[in-house]
C-alpha cells in the first residue's frame, strides 16, 4: 500500500473509532487529525466532509459484504442482496456503540446515500432481471421513497418507538426494499425466510467485522 493510501485507510480507522466511541456529531476534524497524528489539512486533501468519512466507512464495510457472499455461496441476485443487507444490519445493531452511530448518521440525514452504491448494484440488477416494466423517472422516483422510508423504519426500531425482534425489523426493511417488486406477495417473503435461514448457517466468527 503506497503512502496516500496508507494515509487515507490510517484516516478511516481512526474516525470509525472516534465515531463509535464519541459518537459521529461529537467528532471533529481537529479530534481525527489528533489521534492520527496527522494534520487537519491532510484531512481535507482526502475528504471534505465528515459525510465524506463516514460514507466511504459504510461503503467499504458493504464491499466487504459483498466479497463474503460471493466467497461462501452461489447465490442469484435477490438472495445476494437480501444476504447484503441482512449482514449489514446485523453488524449495525450487534453493539450500542454501532447502533448510536448509525442512528445520529440517519437523524442528519447522511445515511440516505451512504450504502448506495454496492447495494444498488445488485438492486438494480433484481429489477432489470426480472423485466419490470418502468421507466427510468419512476425507477429513480421509487428509490428515492423507499430508501426515505427504510431510513425512518430504522430510525424508530433503534429509538425504541416501533418494537419489534431483530430479524422481524430487518425482515420488514427488506419487504419495503423490495416492494417496487410487482412479484413481491409471491416470491420475497419466501427468499426473505431463506435468507435469514442461510444467514444462521453462516460461520459467524469469518462474517466480515464492522
Amino acid at each position: 500500500m503506497d503512502k496516500m493510501n496508507k494515509t487515507r485507510q490510517l484516516i478511516l480507522d481512526v474516525s470509525k473509532q472516534i465515531f463509535l466511541d464519541k459518537g459521529y456529531s461529537a467528532t471533529t476534524f481537529q479530534m481525527i487529525a489528533d489521534e492520527a497524528n496527522i494534520s487537519k489539512t491532510s484531512i481535507n486533501y482526502y475528504y471534505a466532509r465528515k459525510q465524506d468519512i463516514s460514507n466511504e466507512i459504510l461503503s467499504n464495510y458493504i464491499k466487504k459484504c459483498r466479497e463474503f457472499i460471493i466467497e461462501n455461496g452461489n447465490f442469484d441476485d435477490l438472495m445476494a442482496f437480501l444476504l447484503m443487507v441482512i449482514i449489514f444490519y446485523k453488524a449495525i445493531l450487534a453493539s450500542q456503540n454501532s447502533r448510536d452511530f448509525y442512528l445520529d448518521l440517519i437523524r442528519r440525514n447522511n445515511a440516505y446515500s451512504s450504502p448506495h452504491a454496492d447495494f444498488q448494484s445488485f438492486y438494480l440488477s433484481i429489477i432489470y432481471n426480472l423485466n419490470l416494466d418502468i421507466s427510468p423517472d419512476e425507477l429513480a422516483l421509487k428509490k428515492i421513497s423507499i430508501y426515505g422510508a427504510t431510513n425512518e423504519l430504522a430510525l424508530n426500531f433503534l429509538t425504541e418507538q416501533l418494537v419489534l425482534e431483530e430479524d422481524q425489523f430487518i425482515s420488514t426493511i427488506l419487504q419495503c426494499t423490495l416492494s417496487i417488486l410487482k412479484s413481491s406477495e409471491v416470491l420475497i417473503a419466501p427468499s426473505i425466510a431463506s435468507s435469514l435461514e442461510i444467514y444462521e448457517n453462516f460461520d459467524k466468527e469469518k462474517l466480515p467485522v464492522f
